[in-house]
């Protein structure tokens, strides 16, 4: 038994090849590798004929922007920032001077945070809804009654019919998102 395993460990290994069957080398510009004298002098003549037609001499590595030193692209919170700023800067190169400087007051994060939370509580989009046409139906009856019977309107109405309307609207909007979460 000792001599089989002798004569197992003399041999070669039994890993499969992945050489080709007629023993042609397949080669691709990506996976070169020279095996000999002749082989070895062909790669290199090949890769300075490379060098030559790239222009190897004229190449300057891409310098690192700001950004792409600060996060790395390889997590989800630095790829999504390197996009984020990207994408601004291509948008602030089609604006005007007015408009960039806008646009970066208004991306600054305290701001984007105060905004956030402000669509989230104050200003949704049904309680506006529903505070605009309470005005508009309020003040516009409340017009052709003072008209009807001739007397003057303060100027308040508008924005007291605003406010009621959207009272009307958080609440609507609070009773259909308990209603939601409930089922």
């Amino acid at each position: 038994m000792s001599k089989n395993m002798e004569h197992l460990s003399h041999e070669e290994d039994f890993r499969p090849s992945f050489e080709p069957q007629d023993h042609k080398e397949v080669q691709t510009r990506s996976e070169h590798k020279p095996v000999g004298n002749e082989r070895n002098e062909a790669a290199i003549a090949r890769s300075e004929a490379m060098d030559e037609a790239l222009g190897k001499e004229d190449y300057k590595p891409r310098e690192q922007t700001h950004v792409e030193q600060e996060k790395s692209a390889n997590t989800p919170r630095g790829s999504a920032k390197q996009s984020f700023n990207k994408t601004m800067a291509r948008t602030r190169n089609n604006m005007t001077a007015a408009q960039r400087g806008f646009s970066r007051f208004i991306h600054i994060p305290a701001v984007e945070k105060v905004s956030e939370s402000l669509s989230t509580t104050v200003a949704r989009p049904n309680a506006i809804l529903s505070g605009s046409v309470f005005a508009l139906i309020i003040t516009g009856s409340l017009y052709l009654v003072a008209k009807y019977y001739g007397f003057s309107l303060s100027g308040s109405e508008t924005m007291l019919a605003f406010a009621m309307g959207w009272l009307i609207g958080i609440i609507f909007d609070s009773l259909r998102l308990a209603l939601k979460r409930r089922s």
